[in-house]
């Protein structure tokens, strides 16, 4: 892309990531865009640490996201799922909750880039990058398509120089 520079990355090595699906319908099994993601995670060269799904409610999300990062292993966390508009999706509302800091630029690139592909439907998203515990939680709408893109075109190419500045005191 013209104009496009690759940002300097300051931490060396593979980040340990969390893959949380937020659904009140899906099996481990039927985790479409979960599997997507750990499978682009790993062969990128991070690892995925922790991986599981949890109800489609603001206290099970938290928990999962506080019980995450209460260890050093995970240094990133995505989520998928909970970031539309209907009353279950609550993982906005969930992290916001948590007193996380959102990043606004993330959730305007994702929806730039989804327009692309849906079109004006790219605005029925909530995705959104929180700062929770100086950890960024990457919350993706539940489309496998949308989470391929999202992983690939932004958080891929991202975390490895945010964790490094997160880190910094």
């Amino acid at each position: 892309m013209p104009g496009h520079v690759q940002p300097h990355v300051h931490r060396d090595g593979p980040l340990g990531f969390g893959v949380l699906t937020t659904t009140d319908s899906r099996t481990a099994d039927e985790d479409a865009s979960g599997a997507i993601l750990r499978a682009a995670i790993e062969k990128a060269g991070h690892h995925v640490v922790r991986s599981g799904l949890c109800a489609n409610s603001i206290p099970a999300i938290q928990d999962a996201v506080r019980g995450w990062i209460s260890t050093q292993e995970v240094e990133a966390i995505v989520t998928s799922g909970g970031t539309g508009f209907s009353p279950r999706d609550v993982t906005i509302d969930a992290l916001e909750q948590m007193g996380g800091r959102k990043v606004d630029g993330f959730g305007e690139r994702f929806r730039t880039l989804s327009y692309d592909q849906v079109g004006i439907l790219s605005l029925m998203s909530r995705s959104a990058l929180y700062l929770v515990d100086r950890r960024p939680v990457f919350a993706l709408p539940g489309s496998p398509k949308a989470c391929q893109l999202a992983i690939e075109q932004i958080i891929l190419p991202f975390a490895p120089h945010l964790v490094s500045e997160l880190r910094k005191v």
